[in-house]
């Protein structure tokens, strides 16, 4: 009878291993199959935000145009797409001096196409007189400014537009001529008004007049001089912004040291000596607050008005030259 139980035993062991082995080999097998899923899961994620980001990085909309009808309480506005990929604007912001609205839309452009808009408000009666912000927001969360009135291109030498000429440079005065990022803004959008208290790059497009090539260096600075009614002699203040690496995008992480010996800022003249036309435009960054460093500077947290002046100082002809261009003025306020 002992005999018989211990057999009887020992069977009932080997299922029970044979269980236990059968349960932890599906244990395993389930938290490979697991882990490969996730695994992939998140390549194929990693993989569509790097499209995603990409996709954001080459949308360039510009709004070229915009004109006020009051027959029609409406905005007319030219919008051109200069990226390498098609955009969609699904929201509009319409901003005035009290409210802020917003409005869905759908506006489809495909690379290099324009569209005339006629975008109508049902909250405000529209004034030519008056002014406005009128923001446009594509899907991948871009977002382009454009003030009404828009600043109109004079008679300037060379592309037509206001600008500025001196020695061998050339800076054009031009709404989407003047940008900016900051902490909460990571895409340029025009710089006439900048967020208070937030770390900035300044984008100024700069174009080489003369007849050889010419480097920026590290001196090169946005200089902005507060003013207010009444203010003068030792109550102004200043803020430095110097100039930055080209490759720079926002701050504060995206800011990065300019170095004009690694990754220098080089403008070229127009290669058929065209000197009216200038050579390719460049845009060169400011930020930070200090020479050849990456702490991006800022202004204070309430609102305030500053006139702009931009130094340059440059190696041309074998010589190291430097300029101040009286520039724009700009302002603070909450967007």
């Amino acid at each position: 009878m002992l005999k018989n139980s211990k057999k009887y035993n020992k069977g009932i062991s080997s299922v029970i291993g044979t269980v236990i082995f059968v349960s932890i080999l599906l244990l395993i097998v389930t938290l490979v199959g697991w882990m490969i899923n996730e695994f992939n899961t998140y390549n194929t994620a990693s993989q569509k935000r790097s499209e995603f980001d990409w996709e954001k990085e080459s949308e360039e909309i510009v709004i070229t145009k915009i004109e006020i009808d009051d027959e029609i309480n409406s905005f007319f506005l030219t919008i051109r797409n200069k990226g390498g990929v098609s955009a969609q604007i699904d929201t509009i912001w319409l901003l005035t001096s009290s409210m802020h609205y917003s409005y869905s839309t759908y506006i489809m452009l495909n690379p290099g196409s324009v569209v005339l808009y006629t975008f109508t408000p049902t909250d405000v009666t529209l004034d030519p007189t008056g002014n406005y912000s009128v923001k446009v927001v594509t899907t991948r969360g871009n977002i382009v400014s454009v003030h009404y009135p828009m600043i109109i291109p004079g008679e300037g030498v060379g592309s037509g537009e206001p600008s500025i000429n001196v020695g061998p440079l050339r800076l054009e005065i031009v709404y989407e001529q003047l940008k900016y990022t900051s902490e909460t803004q990571h895409s340029p959008i025009p710089g006439w008004k900048v967020p208070p208290g937030e770390r900035l790059i300044f984008w100024v497009k700069i174009t080489n007049t003369g007849n050889d090539v010419l480097k920026l260096l590290r001196q090169s600075l946005f200089y902005a001089i507060e003013y207010q009614s009444g203010m003068s002699g030792s109550a102004q203040k200043a803020w430095s912004f110097f100039i930055v690496d080209p490759d720079s995008t926002y701050p504060p992480g995206g800011v990065i040291a300019y170095n004009e010996i690694v990754n220098p800022y080089y403008l070229y003249p127009n290669p058929d000596g065209d000197w009216v036309a200038g050579g390719p435009p460049v845009t060169v960054k400011f930020s930070s607050q200090y020479m050849g460093q990456t702490g991006a500077n800022q202004f204070p947290a309430q609102g305030g008005y500053y006139l702009i002046s931009i130094g340059l100082y440059f190696e041309y002809q074998g010589d190291e030259m430097g300029i101040n261009i009286p520039f724009v003025a700009i302002r603070t306020i909450g967007l």
